[in-house]
């Protein structure tokens, strides 16, 4: 079965399996405007990255984050306990 197929047979109530919609937009938008994009997704617009993934869209009515900045004032500070890895 196709993931149209899928997503059809939700909306029939006939499904046999979950299809998995994860909501990536933010995520993408992160990664393209900072440049830290993972190299096998680096080129490719949202919709390109959700069939590499093979995963379908969330489709909603609102139009999502519309931005993304890091303040400047923003302290990070890094420390090790262990094998662990502290960002605060």
């Amino acid at each position: 079965m196709t993931r149209k197929e899928l997503n059809l047979a939700i909306f029939e109530r006939k499904a046999n399996a979950v299809l998995w919609q994860p909501r990536l937009e933010t995520w993408i938008s992160h990664h393209q405007k900072k440049g830290t994009m993972p190299e096998r997704y680096r080129g490719m617009d949202t919709l390109e990255i959700y069939d590499a993934l093979r995963c379908s869209v969330r489709y909603a009515v609102f139009g999502g984050i519309v931005d993304y900045y890091d303040p400047d004032d923003i302290i990070v500070e890094e420390r090790h306990e262990g094998d662990r890895k502290i960002v605060s």
